[in-house]
């Protein structure tokens, strides 16, 4: 039902057709009508012990009561993950009494809940990672629609490049007239069209991103610089731990896409505090005083970049 809705939505903003965004908005009122009542008691399914992915996320108590629906849409895959970790705050939940029946019921297909200290959204990484260092990782967010192909895709793209982090949904990082990395906003979102390993685009979050095992630097672990330097902007850190182990970042589709979310959870998350009070500018600024050698990775394979496109462009006259 998802992967329906979204392929329709993609097709017509291919074709051009005027109203597709219309199309878009009607199709993500269906799914949040419909999909919960259709799957509440949905049993087929689930986790497969031989699965090759572990898929981890994290919630908090004004999610928690439809986190159940995101589980259940990585539960329907065509290609199964070996387990589904959900980190929960020790701090935020009295253990499994503060939760709703229809997350715990999601146990009986496979569904772990793992209590940790919080460390806000850096929960969906950090532990499963520390545990699980030989394995692939997808990290997902807690209030998003995920089409039925979505472990699939991801999975083929990392068989196609298996050194680097894939992703459905990412940002083009700009650059200013000194060499110095934009404003966040100015970023190129989404990212339409090229399909290759780049040092140049950044895993969003929302739209799931897979980690091979051992593609971020081991100062990913380090706990009190993040919280130092960007303690609710995963997306930063990890991007810059990736650079900092020579590892880039490639999209698994063509077109971009920007999966449906939970109509009820649009005024709650970090989006907020983050685009839209510039947080990720301050903590792009506070990485990067940090890690300046990072800033000069990126910096000097963008203008390598620019330099093989001139060429490109020259052979060509």
């Amino acid at each position: 039902m998802i992967k329906f809705l979204y392929d329709i939505s993609v097709y017509l903003k291919q074709k051009q057709v005027p109203g597709w965004k219309y199309v878009y908005k009607v199709n993500k009122v269906i799914l949040n009508q419909f999909y919960p009542l259709l799957h509440k008691r949905d049993r087929h399914m689930g986790v497969d012990s031989d699965g090759k992915i572990i898929v981890s996320l994290t919630s908090f108590p004004a999610r928690i009561e439809l986190v159940w629906i995101t589980v259940t849409s990585l539960m329907n895959q065509t290609f199964q993950p070996g387990k589904i970790i959900l980190w929960l705050a020790k701090e935020q939940f009295d253990g499994e009494k503060d939760l709703p029946d229809s997350l715990l019921n999601l146990k009986k297909r496979g569904l772990e809940i793992r209590f940790c200290e919080d460390l806000r959204p850096h929960k969906k990484y950090y532990y499963v990672m520390q545990e699980y260092p030989e394995n692939v990782i997808v990290t997902v967010d807690d209030d998003i629609f995920y089409p039925e192909n979505h472990l699939e895709k991801l999975w083929k793209k990392h068989l196609e490049y298996p050194q680097a982090v894939c992703c459905w949904f990412a940002h083009r990082i700009t650059y200013d007239g000194k060499g110095k990395i934009g404003s966040y906003q100015n970023w190129e979102s989404g990212v339409s069209g090229n399909t290759t390993p780049s040092f140049q685009i950044m895993a969003v979050g929302c739209g799931g991103v897979l980690y091979p095992p051992h593609s971020l630097s081991d100062r990913v672990f380090d706990r009190d610089e993040i919280i130092k330097l960007c303690p609710v902007t995963d997306d930063l850190w990890l991007k810059a731990m990736e650079i900092a182990n020579e590892t880039k970042t490639v999209r698994c589709t063509e077109e971009s896409q920007v999966f449906y979310g939970f109509l009820k959870t649009r005024k709650t998350g970090l989006f907020v505090d983050n685009a839209e009070k510039s947080g990720n500018d301050e903590a792009v600024r506070a990485i990067m005083e940090r890690y300046p050698q990072i800033e000069r990775k990126l910096y000097e394979d963008f203008q390598n970049g620019r330099r093989e496109t001139n060429d490109e462009d020259f052979r060509k006259m």
